[in-house]
């Protein structure tokens, strides 16, 4: 009997359609201890080789595999203090690599530095503001994000029970009584 093959107490014969080789298996996606199931790597791009691609001509920023510098290390983590297991005893062998990822080797604030000159690459408020559309950006201060992002704010959930948010509605009902003082209106509205 091939490792493969399921061991039952029930003759081979009685087994029917539900024994099936490894490569069977795999083959109808159901996947074996050795290859993953189909629905797994549904999706998924191929494996990364270990040498990439040039880069076309023209990018004003470079990617960050080009900055790379071998040994260079974003984060240096703490020695380990639990005891260290083997992959093979962690994981299915089909989910083992046998070439390292190809990954950059760059240090933490060479990445910052990096996105920080891809960001201004966009427009954004600290480089003036929106000259048409996107009113809700328009004028708005930073400071208005950062008490948006407040906890009780941005993690509100939209079914929540009133009783639960009755700090945000008597934001909301008091910024609506400030606005129509301000334009005269007699009613507004927080709806975007």
């Amino acid at each position: 009997m091939s490792p493969e093959t399921p061991v039952t107490s029930e003759p081979k014969e009685a087994q029917g359609a539900s024994v099936q080789s490894g490569a069977a298996q795999a083959r109808a996606g159901q996947g074996t201890a050795d290859t993953p199931p189909a629905s797994a790597l549904a999706g998924l791009p191929p494996p990364a080789s270990p040498v990439l691609p040039p880069v076309p001509q023209g990018i004003v920023e470079p990617l960050l595999s080009e900055l790379s510098v071998p040994g260079h290390r974003g984060v240096r983590l703490p020695a380990c203090d639990v005891p260290a297991v083997p992959f093979a005893d962690a994981l299915p062998a089909w989910a083992i690599r046998t070439v390292p990822a190809a990954l950059p080797e760059i240090s933490e604030p060479e990445v910052i530095r990096h996105f920080t000159r891809l960001s201004t690459l966009n427009h954004h408020l600290d480089k003036g503001i929106y000259p048409l559309g996107s009113c809700t950006m328009k004028h708005n201060p930073k400071i208005n994000d950062e008490l948006a992002f407040l906890p009780g704010m941005a993690g509100a959930h939209p079914f929540s029970p009133e009783e639960g948010v009755q700090g945000a509605l008597e934001i909301f009902v008091r910024l609506e009584e400030l606005l129509k003082t301000i334009t005269g209106f007699d009613a507004v509205t927080l709806m975007p």
